[in-house]
């Protein structure tokens, strides 16, 4: 069971009820509309995430049950340390088969995607948020530049960093997230950071995951989740040896989700454009 802060300086501080919000509309409008296209094409089995219970949505008293997967023999994924490989591998797949769900559904069914997309709205990355972010923006860019000081002076990733004017990367996020209607937007998590995700053992030397967390959901570019997933959970010495197969990983396996739906991915998200993203 997850519940809004009862605190009202807390709910207001954090837009609690906005980011509560956000996540039921996930589950109670986009996730039924997602399980019927699947049952129509026999692939219910592509969506990894919990099974929805109930939720109550007024802002005030928000709160949203699900199935409790720990009997299951989920858990957490990395949370301090950073993912290793087997743990890498299981969530890009995963994470790739939720994308593919969207890029077919839309090929198949423009209008009706169009709609669920609608749904969902932008709790994090856009202009109307920069007041309420700005702050807290400003304290961790001086966090980086604090860091980048003390570990790499005078090095041209310091030199790159403190060029840029403030609040220019926020509003380059605002801006990349705010492409609806894009030919690749489609529906993503918004929140791929390790602890949004529990992982199993599933017998066999493999693994499996579900994804958590649909607070940030919205209709952006992919990218937007692989890079997160990327860049915040994992070291640079891991990016340095896997990074092409990261890569691969996540594009075959949302090629073949796409076509195991009946679209054609050379067609939708061939991987020149993916590079190209």
């Amino acid at each position: 069971v997850k519940s809004i802060p009862k605190n009202i300086g807390r709910r207001k501080t954090f837009r609690s009820g906005e980011f509560f919000g956000n996540e039921i509309i996930f589950y109670t409008k986009v996730v039924p509309k997602i399980e019927k296209f699947l049952a129509e094409k026999g692939q219910s089995n592509l969506l990894s995430i919990p099974r929805y219970l109930a939720s109550y949505m007024d802002g005030e008293n928000d709160f949203i049950v699900l199935e409790d997967v720990s009997p299951l023999g989920f858990g957490p994924a990395s949370r301090q340390s950073c993912l290793d490989w087997a743990e890498c591998t299981v969530i890009l797949k995963t994470l790739a088969k939720f994308h593919a769900i969207s890029f077919a559904y839309k090929d198949q069914k423009k209008e009706e995607f169009a709609e669920i997309a609608s749904y969902l709205k932008e709790t994090y990355f856009s202009s109307e948020h920069w007041n309420w972010y700005q702050k807290f923006h400003k304290k961790l860019t001086d966090i980086a530049k604090h860091a980048l000081k003390m570990e790499y002076p005078n090095s041209k990733a310091e030199k790159q960093f403190n060029s840029y004017e403030f609040g220019s990367l926020y509003h380059k996020c605002s801006e990349l997230i705010e492409r609806k209607d894009a030919p690749t937007s489609i529906i993503t998590a918004g929140d791929c950071w390790a602890p949004n995700f529990l992982v199993r053992d599933a017998g066999r030397n493999k693994k499996e995951a579900l994804i958590l967390d649909f607070q940030l959901a919205r209709c952006a570019n992919p990218i937007a989740d692989l890079s997160f997933l990327i860049y915040s959970c994992t070291q640079k010495p891991f990016r340095d040896q896997y990074y092409d197969d990261i890569l691969k990983i996540y594009h075959s396996e949302l090629s073949s989700a796409i076509k195991s739906l009946g679209s054609e991915p050379e067609k939708i998200y061939p991987w020149d454009l993916f590079m190209r993203e």
